[in-house]
C-alpha cells in the first residue's frame, strides 16, 4: 500500500466496511432489545395479574381459604414456567444465526471427494522403476483441457527436466503422479501400475515434492521436520539437515531445533525456509522425487547450497525437475519441452538445440547471452568455433547466472589485488607474494598459440564486491577446447560452495556454445586447488611445467 500510495483508499474501504458492520450490529441489537422488552413485559404481566387477583380475593373475602403464601407460591411457579418458554422463543434467533454458517459447512462436507483410495489398492515396489504418461488429458474444468495428449516415459533412476512457457502445464503434469488430481483421459503409471490403482497413502509415501513455495507450519523446526516422519531420531534429523546445508544455521540459534519458525516460516529467510523444506523431504526418503522450481527467487549462495543438496537427494532416485537453471537443465538425462498442453519436443540439450524448435526459442530467450551470435557483440567477446566448425562469438556474460560478470582489464587491478591479498594462504603455500605487477602481467599475458581476442580475464561481482576471477582462453589449444590458467574465489566464501557453483555455470555456458573439453593449470603445491579441480571431474594429463616460479600440473575433462 505504501509503495503504491494507496493508504487513503484502503482506509476509506475499511471505514466503509466498518460502518456496515456497525450498522448491522446496531440493527441486531435493536431487534434483540425490542424482543427482550416485549418478553420482559409479558413475563412480568402474569405475576402482576396474580398478585392483583389474589389481593382482591383476600381483601374482599371472596375466597376465605386463599392466603398470601399461596399467592406467592403461585407467582414463583409461573416465573419458573416462563424461563423455559423464554429460552424456546430465543432458540429461533440462535437457530437462524447458525443456519447461515451450517449452509456453508454442510456444502463443503457434502462434496464428494473425487480422489479416493481403491479397496485393496496395489503396493508395488517403485524404487528405480519407470514413470509413464500414456496419452494423458486433463483439465481443471471438464470442458477446458490443460493437457491434451501427453506421452513420455521416465526410466527408473533417471532425471528428466521439464521446461516450457508459463502456463503451459508443467506443474499440472507432475501433480498427476501423487494423484493431487486424476486424469480425464489416458493414464499415468508407476512401475507399470496405474496410479489410480495404488493404495493412495502408500503412493504418496513414496513421493517427495519440493516446490518453489516452502510450506512451514507455525511451530518449531523440529516439529516441521518430524511432519515428514514422526518417529525420526535426532541423529536422522541432523543428518537430513546436514545434507540440506541447514544444520549449521540451526545450531547457531539459541534454541536450536526447538526454535520457532513463525506462521509460514516468517522468522526465516527464503533460503532458510527452502533448505528446511528440503531437509523435510530428505527425512522422508522418497523413492520418487519431484522438484517444481525448487530454487526460484533465492540468492546465489543459498541456491547453490540447495543445488548441492538436491544432487545428493536425486542420486539413485527417479526424478522429474521443472527447471529454469541452465546447469540443472544440462544435467538432465532428457529434457521435455511442454507447449500448449502437450510434449512438443524431447531429447538432450544438444539434440533439442539442433532441432531449432520450441526449446531453441525458449533457450535463446531465457539464456540469450549464452547463445549470443551477433557479430556486433561488445567488449569481452572473443571469436571461437563451435563443434561443427561454424564460427561463433563467445559471450563472457553467460559465464555466471548468479553474478554480474565483467571482463577485467588492467584498470581493475585494484579489485584483483584485494582479492589475491585475501587469499594469502594460497600464495604462502607457493612461497611468493601477490603483487600488482605480477597480476597485471597475468591479465595481459597471452600464451603462445592463442590470439589476444581469445584471452578473457573475467570477474564475478556481487554488487560492487569482486567474488571470483577466472582466466579463460577460448579455442585453445584446439578450436573446440578451452584453457583455464587461473581461478580464484574470495577466501571468506570458499567454504560456501561458490567456486563449485560458478564453475557449474561456466561449464554449462561453454557446453552451450560448442566447446567440448576444458584444460586447467594448477600449482602442484596447492593441495586445496588440486582437490577442488579433481572434485570438479578433472584428471591429470601427465603434463607439467617447471619453468616458472612454482611447478604447475595440467588437468583436463570433457565439458
Amino acid at each position: 500500500m505504501k509503495m503504491f500510495t494507496r493508504e487513503q483508499l484502503e482506509f476509506d474501504k475499511f471505514d466503509r466496511a466498518n460502518a456496515d458492520v456497525t450498522e448491522l450490529s446496531m440493527k441486531e441489537t435493536r431487534s434483540g432489545s425490542l424482543f427482550s422488552v416485549a418478553m420482559g413485559m409479558f413475563t412480568q404481566l402474569g405475576p402482576l395479574l396474580i398478585y392483583f387477583a389474589g389481593g382482591l380475593f383476600i381483601i374482599e373475602h371472596l375466597d376465605p381459604t386463599l392466603t398470601v403464601g399461596t399467592v406467592t407460591a403461585m407467582v414463583a411457579l409461573v416465573n419458573r414456567l416462563y424461563r423455559p418458554v423464554e429460552s424456546m422463543l430465543n432458540l429461533q434467533v440462535t437457530f437462524t444465526r447458525s443456519l447461515a454458517l451450517f449452509v456453508r459447512i454442510f456444502d463443503y462436507l457434502d462434496r464428494e471427494n473425487p480422489i479416493t483410495s481403491p479397496e485393496n489398492g496395489a503396493k508395488p515396489d517403485v524404487e528405480m522403476q519407470p514413470i509413464r504418461y500414456d496419452h494423458v488429458a486433463f483439465g481443471y474444468e471438464p470442458d477446458q483441457l490443460v493437457l491434451t495428449d501427453v506421452s513420455f516415459e521416465v526410466p527408473g533412476g533417471k532425471m528428466y527436466a521439464i521446461v516450457g512457457p508459463s502456463g503451459s502445464g508443467k506443474s499440472t503434469i507432475v501433480n498427476l503422479i501423487p494423484r493431487l488430481y486424476d486424469v480425464n483421459g489416458g493414464s499415468v503409471t508407476v512401475a507399470g501400475v496405474d496410479v489410480r490403482d495404488f493404495d493412495l497413502e502408500y503412493l504418496r509415501q513414496q513421493i517427495g515434492v519440493v516446490t518453489q513455495e516452502a510450506y512451514l507450519f507455525n511451530g518449531t523446526i523440529r516439529e516441521n521436520l518430524l511432519y515428514a516422519r514422526e518417529g525420526a531420531t535426532d541423529e536422522e534429523l541432523v543428518r537430513a539437515c546436514e545434507i540440506a546445508n541447514i544444520h549449521d544455521f540451526i545450531s547457531s540459534l539459541p534454541l536450536g531445533y526447538d526454535a520457532e519458525v513463525g506462521n509460514r516460516g516468517l522468522k526465516l529467510s527464503g533460503g532458510e525456509k527452502q533448505r528446511l523444506s528440503l531437509a523435510r523431504v530428505i527425512l522422508k526418503d522418497p523413492k520418487i522425487l519431484i522438484l517444481d522450481e525448487a530454487t526460484s527467487a533465492l540468492d546465489s549462495i543459498s541456491e547453490h547450497a540447495i543445488q548441492q543438496a538436491l544432487e545428493q537427494l536425486m542420486s539413485g532416485r527417479t526424478s522429474i525437475v521443472i527447471a529454469h537453471r541452465l546447469s540443472t537443465i544440462l544435467k538432465a538425462d532428457c529434457i521435455l519441452v511442454v507447449k500448449d498442453g502437450r510434449i512438443a519436443e524431447q531429447g538432450t540439450h544438444e539434440e533439442l538445440l539442433a532441432q531449432g524448435g520450441v526449446y531453441r526459442e525458449l533457450f535463446d530467450t531465457q539464456f540469450g547471452q549464452v547463445l549470443s551470435r551477433s557479430s556486433a557483440a561488445g567488449a569481452g567477446v572473443g571469436a571461437s568455433t563451435s563443434g561443427d566448425g561454424a564460427a561463433q562469438r563467445f559471450d563472457v556474460q553467460a559465464l555466471g547466472i548468479g553474478y554480474d560478470v565483467r571482463r577485467l582489464t588492467e584498470a581493475d587491478i585494484s579489485d584483483v589485488f584485494a582479492l589475491a591479498k585475501g587469499n594469502g594462504r594460497f600464495y604462502r603455500t607457493l612461497g611468493i607474494r601477490p603483487s600488482r605487477a605480477r597480476l597485471t602481467e597475468i591479465i595481459s599475458d597471452v600464451p603462445e598459440g592463442a590470439g589476444p581476442h581469445d584471452k578473457c580475464i573475467v570477474g564475478f561481482y556481487e554488487g560492487d564486491e569482486l567474488v571470483a576471477v577466472l582466466d579463460l582462453i577460448t579455442g585453445y589449444p584446439q578450436q573446440s577446447e578451452a584453457f583455464i590458467g587461473w581461478f580464484m574465489v574470495d577466501a571468506a566464501m570458499q567454504r560456501q560452495g561458490v567456486g563449485s557453483q560458478i564453475f557449474a555455470d561456466v561449464r554449462a555456458a561453454m557446453k552451450a556454445q560448442g566447446y567440448s573439453r576444458l584444460e586447467v593449470a594448477c600449482p602442484e603445491a596447492s593441495e586445496p586447488g588440486m582437490a577442488f579441480w579433481e572434485a570438479q571431474g578433472f584428471e591429470p594429463t601427465g603434463k607439467r611445467d617447471d619453468s616458472g616460479d612454482y611447478p604447475v600440473v595440467y588437468l583436463t575433462r570433457t565439458i
